[in-house]
């Protein structure tokens, strides 16, 4: 499975190259489209793993995030 990350920045925030190295840090891959991350997991505890990084990573950067999951 993959999971897509779409941020949504503010000016009073993270900038968007703030992010880059430490989303690629935590395993995710920078996309092009619409959305800005992906990253593939093979177990729900992979899932959650990643996704609690993430938001550990994002907690007061003032970046908001949606997730999208495909097979």
């Amino acid at each position: 499975m993959r999971t897509y990350v779409k941020f949504y920045f503010s000016s009073e925030g993270a900038g968007p190259l703030d992010l880059v190295d430490q989303m690629r840090n935590i395993g995710f891959r920078a996309e092009v489209g619409d959305f800005d991350f992906s990253v593939e997991w093979h177990t729900p505890e992979q899932y959650g793993n990643t996704v609690r990084k993430m938001h550990s990573l994002l907690a007061g950067s003032r970046v908001r995030y949606t997730l999208m999951t495909k097979t």
